[in-house]
């Protein structure tokens, strides 16, 4: 497969595209995939190389990975970054295919693009995706921000390529804006709540000392990951097999991938804790200026008391002050999820896909059943459930 370059506007970088398997990645690769991540057109913590590797490394293994990789060759820098999985042919469809990687614990997908360039970058990559020389016809991006920049981009190149570009879905997730957030927010939007949380302050202070506690740089230790594990595994989570510790490897993930946000001081836990014991516990990602809600866990000899509600009602309270230097917090959450009644701002997501020829058209739609019927079995799943 070979790598070509576009000329563009002359006040515009000359871009290349390449690809690369992640064992052929350099310590200077990474290094600039984590430095383009703080100033990509969208943050994404799940496109970051301290959550990639990790996954990658501890979850599933690099022999169908694929990166994208969008260079400047002269001064080399790195202005986009891709990472897909090689679907290989099968009795159901017979070509290659790409799709987003998605590792467990992924919650976002799409590109990482630089925010100075990027409808350049994007054109750049619709002549790569579009080369003859390219041996996928569908590329699946799956889920990641709904953005006017790049559909406009999009609805234009479709005019001189033969790659198009079309949405599959659309869904909306909470979101928390630090700025707006504080006690006022409380006691204005969520009035009610409020009252039945400060009830259940009152009633967990019969109990011993409750106190909020916000842990990041310094503050985050081996005792505040361990803490969050034993907290992420009681319960529910535990009986399913669906936490963190029930598997070695996904403990292992998880504390790389902390030591490495950690590294750069892009991450944060949230505790709430009762005579200084933690009871409920939050992981939380930074990208960029965006924050990632991860895990959460909470003690359920507490449940009456709902520790995992008061702690995320504590954030919310104390936000201006702890994450002003961030403009949002993705919940991550389901649709089923209690945050979704505390953080009442939603944002558009969706999913969406590449696709070059006859066939991959065949592809899209042969997808767009697909996520059709998962969403009704899923939808009768939470009926059958009472979720």
């Amino acid at each position: 497969m070979g790598n070509h370059q576009m000329k563009l506007q002359n006040d515009s970088p000359r871009f290349r595209v390449r690809t690369i398997h992640p064992a052929e990645l350099t310590p200077e690769i990474v290094r600039a995939w984590a430095d383009l991540e703080g100033g990509s057109l969208h943050f994404n913590a799940f496109l970051s190389p301290h959550f990639i590797l990790p996954a990658i490394r501890r979850l599933t293994s690099d022999k169908n990975v694929l990166i994208l990789l969008v260079e400047s060759p002269s001064p080399s820098q790195l202005w986009g970054v891709g990472v897909f999985e090689i679907n290989r042919p099968s009795l159901i469809w017979p070509l290659p295919y790409l799709t987003a990687y998605r590792p467990p614990h992924s919650y976002l997908n799409g590109l990482l693009i630089d925010s100075r360039h990027p409808r350049e970058i994007i054109t750049a990559l619709y002549d790569h995706l579009s080369h003859p020389e390219f041996p996928y016809n569908y590329v699946d991006l799956n889920l990641h921000p709904e953005c006017k920049i790049t559909e406009e981009t999009h609805s234009a190149l479709a005019q001189t390529h033969p790659l198009q570009w079309q949405k599959t879905g659309t869904i909306r997730r909470a979101v928390l804006r630090p700025e707006a957030a504080g006690e006022e927010y409380l006691q204005t939007q969520l009035k009610s709540r409020y009252k039945d949380c400060m009830r259940l302050l009152r009633q967990l202070s019969k109990l011993g000392a409750v106190t909020w506690h916000y842990l990041t740089g310094e503050d985050v230790t081996g005792d505040t990951v361990e803490r969050f594990l034993e907290l992420e595994h009681k319960g529910w989570k535990a009986a399913e097999g669906s936490s963190l510790a029930s598997s070695s490897s996904h403990t292992a993930f998880f504390r790389e991938m902390v030591e490495g946000f950690q590294s750069q001081h892009r991450v944060f836990f949230t505790e709430l804790r009762l005579d200084g014991r933690a009871i409920a516990s939050t992981c939380n990602l930074i990208s960029g200026k965006a924050g990632f809600g991860f895990k959460i866990g909470w003690d359920p000899e507490y449940t009456r008391y709902s520790p995992g509600i008061l702690n995320a009602f504590q954030l919310i309270l104390h936000a201006p002050t702890y994450c002003k230097s961030m403009e949002m917090i993705d919940s991550c959450s389901s649709p089923q999820s209690f945050i979704n009644n505390l953080w009442l701002e939603q944002r558009s997501l969706v999913t969406s896909a590449y696709t070059s020829s006859f066939l991959g058209n065949c592809s899209m739609k042969a997808h767009k059943r697909t996520h059709r019927v998962m969403r009704t079995i899923n939808k009768m799943g939470s009926w059958v459930s009472g979720r």
